[in-house]
């Protein structure tokens, strides 16, 4: 088993152990993290679903996040994190993850690789900023093993 397999495997078994239940909202992934973790047996227990929103136009349709809201934060921001897990409040879940990042070519000014991870915790969020660096694909993969190994920190 490689990084991931290990990391998301771990989490999955923290979630039941705690009979929690998580959502994920994924941009920049495109869905890459809850497909780590719906790789292992049991997951169904702890996975409730996940949104892969990786326009502004999704965002917008499916959680209500004001287009003006986007133009002026940014589509990969702190603020846009926050308002990722603002608007996913409405999930019964215990834990909701977002990501947004740059993991193609620079946008909004930013370059390749600044990503955004926030886990709202029963109501308390916790936000960090990452530079990762290689190809599209390593980008989502670092991306999803700092997911894991901030959910475990977060969960133990």
């Amino acid at each position: 088993m490689n990084e991931l397999e290990i990391l998301s495997k771990e989490v999955i078994q923290l979630f039941i152990k705690k009979n929690w239940r998580f959502c994920l909202v994924e941009t920049s992934t495109g869905g890459f993290v809850a497909d780590s973790l719906t790789n292992h047996d049991g997951s169904s227990r702890a996975f409730a679903g996940s949104l892969v929103l990786y326009s502004a136009l999704a965002k917008k349709v499916i959680l209500g996040v004001p287009m003006d809201f986007i133009q002026s934060e940014g589509q990969v921001s702190k603020k846009m994190i926050e308002k990722l897990l603002e608007s996913s409040e409405r999930f019964p879940v215990d834990v909701t993850v977002a990501v947004t990042g740059v993991a193609g070519n620079s946008i909004e000014g930013l370059p390749r690789g600044v990503t955004f991870i926030g886990i709202n915790i029963l109501g308390k969020t916790k936000i960090r900023k990452y530079t990762f660096s290689g190809t599209r694909r390593e980008i989502k993969y670092q991306t999803a093993v700092e997911v894991m190994k901030l959910l475990i920190e977060l969960l133990e």
